[in-house]
């Protein structure tokens, strides 16, 4: 099993099963703006989402939010992963789309 990272704006991804994906995002501070996930298709699970900091950072200063997706089956999954406020209804404020071919 391998450990792929992906860095925003990356769209392809191939791996095999029990593989990591790791996604890494920027996510800002206080502006209320959060990443959130989802999954289309079987071929990977979400298994962990973690927000971190810089040591002594200020109350609502930047992180880089990363998620972690185990490839489950062969096949593939589309991931979506949106920017925003979760009280706003409007478009998102980043999006990011990545395609994962599991075999």
């Amino acid at each position: 099993m391998a450990e792929i990272h992906v860095l925003h704006g990356e769209g392809r991804v191939a791996a095999a099963v029990g593989d990591l994906v790791v996604v890494h995002v920027p996510e800002p501070g206080a502006t209320g703006h959060q990443w959130t996930s989802a999954v289309a298709g079987d071929a990977v699970v979400e298994e962990s989402t973690d927000l971190a900091v810089p040591e002594g950072a200020a109350p609502g200063q930047a992180g880089e939010r990363t998620f972690a997706f185990r490839a489950h089956r062969p096949g593939s999954a589309d991931v979506e992963l949106t920017l925003a406020r979760s009280w706003e209804h409007g478009p998102a404020a980043d999006r990011l789309e990545l395609h994962v071919t599991v075999s």
